[in-house]
């Protein structure tokens, strides 16, 4: 389906909670998978400490060859459970690398852990998964550590939807998911408070009649089973949820929960940086906070 799933990994336990699903994925779809490993670059430090040379020489073989055996052993598991794995280190800045790797390696989805963090921290230091998931052509699939495993199968995938056509673009692919897959597939639709109560006056009291609030809620559960109705007749399970008053990544999370094995899909506008940071973005807040993986398509 992907062609091949490109894997980052660092040789910590963190960048490895990619893999169980990473195995879902590749068992069903039959794809590949490539894993590469990113190390510094010794060219670029500083030219000052070019008398040390040697030293950095030695430093940087040293690196290849730990990322090369750590590399092994991964694709040794990978394929003693079926799957076929190529691995790579490079190296360089990361996410640069990443892009360049998976453009290189013809991947059709990148997988990866990411620390979600999210504010400040994220915007001072900086996060590999958010630059690659910002920058790349082809779908990211972030997981997040957390307390719960995810287990080597998808058992349901779930689709946000807020009646724009940018967001039903998530659904080829996640009708795609669930037939290889063998999975349900749920539309979830919200509608939030903070947009009921742009209807307020100043006192706080709201403007916006019972009547109107109706009909805004029948408008979308409508939207919602029609977009199911389209959806069904095939051998998957489509099923909605609404709810009024909610946001988006609550009402995820709450989903996510009863599920054995769940799979979020959803699409991204793409937002980054201070424009993000004003308009604020669903998807960015479902990663942060879901404890199910993420497969986010990028709305270009």
């Amino acid at each position: 389906m992907f062609g091949k799933i490109l894997v980052p990994l660092d040789a910590g336990q963190v960048s490895e909670e990619a893999l169980p699903v990473v195995a879902a994925l590749a068992g069903a779809l039959g794809d590949p998978v490539a894993v590469v490993s990113v190390i510094p670059d010794p060219g670029d430090l500083n030219p000052l400490v070019s008398k040390y040379d040697a030293v950095l020489h030695d430093l940087d073989v040293g690196r290849r060859a730990y990322a090369s055996t750590y590399l092994e052993g991964v694709r040794g598991r990978l394929e003693a459970k079926g799957v076929h794995v190529a691995a790579a280190v490079r190296a360089g800045d990361p996410a640069a690398e990443i892009l360049a790797a998976a453009a290189a390696d013809g991947a059709g989805l990148i997988a990866m852990a990411t620390h979600g963090r999210s504010g400040p921290e994220r915007w001072f230091v900086g996060s590999v998964a958010d630059r690659v998931v910002h920058s790349a052509p082809m779908p990211v699939l972030l997981v997040r550590p957390g307390e719960r495993p995810h287990p080597e199968q998808v058992s349901d995938i779930i689709v946000p939807l807020d009646g724009s056509p940018v967001a039903e673009r998530a659904l080829p692919v996640a009708m795609q998911l669930a037939q290889a897959l063998s999975a349900r597939v749920t539309l979830v639709r919200t509608v939030a408070s903070g947009w009921l109560n742009a209807g307020t006056d100043m006192y706080g009291g709201t403007t916006m009649s019972p009547d109107v609030i109706t009909v805004i809620e029948d408008d979308a559960r409508a939207y919602l089973e029609a977009t199911a109705a389209r959806l069904r007749g095939g051998t998957v399970e489509v099923q909605t949820s609404f709810a009024l008053f909610h946001a988006p990544d609550l009402q995820i999370d709450e989903i996510a929960v009863d599920c054995p094995a769940p799979l979020v899909v959803m699409t991204s506008h793409g937002r980054s940086g201070v424009e993000r940071a004003l308009l604020g973005s669903v998807a960015d807040r479902v990663v942060r906070s879901s404890t199910a993986p993420v497969l986010v398509i990028r709305d270009a």
